[in-house]
């Protein structure tokens, strides 16, 4: 009865702390664009994940995969050394305090990385990217429709911490055309998370979790960014979808009501937003094949301009390259070519793994640039982890042993 009693107690406490890290994996979505100094506020709770896995079981500290940490340090000593001596705009307080957000990174990636599998969570965490999404949804719809009636609802208070100007949501500045962009910085920031979700939602083993209309509400909860790449990028992964379907017409033919039904809520959203669409989309797609939007073109291309002939090997260093919406170029011009390298080996992985996950992460990848955002390193994790079959438990542990 004791032992019993004892059981109870501790399954019932370690309950307790799971449900507390994925809120504050949820929370740190939530705020990951919100700063404070140059503090983002997503590490703060990302940091408290941390500190809940060590106070769970140690254990999970020492099974950290030290031997890549330490090549990745030794890596870092090297480019450091480089670039201070032969470049002088190598900026080495800059460097430093971006290879120390990197290691948290990599420690955040790899202890909740063990812990979800280790615990079994891969349910319990699509369940709560689903209910955050949707969450951030409600609260983008809310401010939405008090900035088109005219702010008779409060909801200032809720960009605090980020972007309040005009250019984050509407459409092309002082426009009449509102983007829902939630607590987000801007709409397609929110558009990445959604299509995140769906991702995992349509493409993960555990894809039958998820209720269609959840995924339909998030599908609509992107169109309502009215972000280009934001919705290039669903039209993609959709138009993957369908491709990769195995015996497609059977799956029609059992499920023609529900297609039916999900093809005709669409077409609803789209048609009535319709004139926000034609603006946003068709009429900007015009503009970029006629040459007077080169955003796209910025993006894919001109992305690869900071790399030369003297960064290529080695880069410039962390966070010396100015913005670019490209992953990708990057770390080739921040970090050289053997972490580019490394990029596309992981990315390659992915696709390995599950190709539906793998062509989603390469389409975000391109989306929304910024590696040493907190939500780059949760993208990481997510799609590491359902992209895996969760029959064949990968470990980036140390030790042989299991914790």
């Amino acid at each position: 009865m004791l032992t019993e009693r004892i059981q109870g107690v501790n399954t019932a406490s370690n309950q307790w702390i799971n449900n507390l890290i994925l809120i504050l994996l949820a929370v740190s979505i939530l705020v990951s664009d919100w700063m404070v100094g140059l503090i983002a506020m997503s590490e703060i709770f990302i940091g408290l994940i941390l500190v809940l896995i060590a106070f769970k079981n140690f254990d999970y500290v020492k099974s950290l995969n030290y031997k890549f940490m330490s090549a990745v340090l030794i890596f870092f000593i090297i480019q450091f050394t480089y670039n201070l001596s032969v470049d002088m705009t190598f900026i080495f307080t800059r460097a430093l305090y971006n290879v120390i957000k990197i290691f948290f990174y990599l420690t955040f990636i790899n202890l909740l990385f063990n812990y979800i599998q280790q615990n079994k969570l891969e349910k319990q965490v699509l369940v709560m990217l689903n209910v955050t999404a949707i969450i951030a949804l409600i609260i983008g719809i809310y401010i939405t429709v008090s900035i088109l009636f005219f702010d008779q609802l409060p909801y200032e208070f809720m960009w605090h911490f980020t972007r309040s100007d005009l250019h984050s949501y509407r459409f092309r500045g002082p426009g009449f055309i509102v983007r829902t962009r939630s607590i987000f910085s801007e709409p397609a920031h929110l558009g990445y998370f959604l299509n995140m979700v769906i991702g995992v939602n349509i493409f993960s083993k555990l894809k039958k979790s998820v209720p269609i209309w959840v995924t339909l509400t998030l599908i609509a909860g992107v169109i309502l960014t009215l972000s280009y790449a934001s919705i290039g990028v669903l039209g993609l992964m959709l138009l993957i979808k369908g491709l990769t379907l195995k015996n497609k017409m059977e799956m029609v033919r059992n499920n023609w009501i529900l297609l039916l039904v999900s093809l005709l809520f669409v077409g609803i959203v789209i048609f009535i937003f319709r004139e926000n669409l034609y603006q946003t989309i068709i009429v900007r797609t015009s503009d970029i094949l006629s040459g007077g939007d080169n955003s796209a073109f910025v993006r894919v291309i001109n992305s690869w301009l900071y790399v030369t002939r003297e960064t290529v090997l080695m880069g410039r260093g962390l966070g010396h390259t100015p913005p670019l919406q490209n992953i990708y170029a990057y770390f080739l011009s921040d970090m050289g070519i053997f972490s580019f390298l490394f990029s596309l080996i992981f990315t390659a992985f992915i696709v390995k793994n599950n190709v539906g996950l793998g062509l989603t992460f390469i389409l975000l990848n391109f989306q929304k640039g910024g590696y040493l955002s907190p939500i780059f390193p949760i993208l990481v994790l997510i799609f590491l982890t359902y992209s895996l079959n969760f029959k064949t438990k990968l470990s980036f542990k140390n030790r042989k042993e299991q914790i």
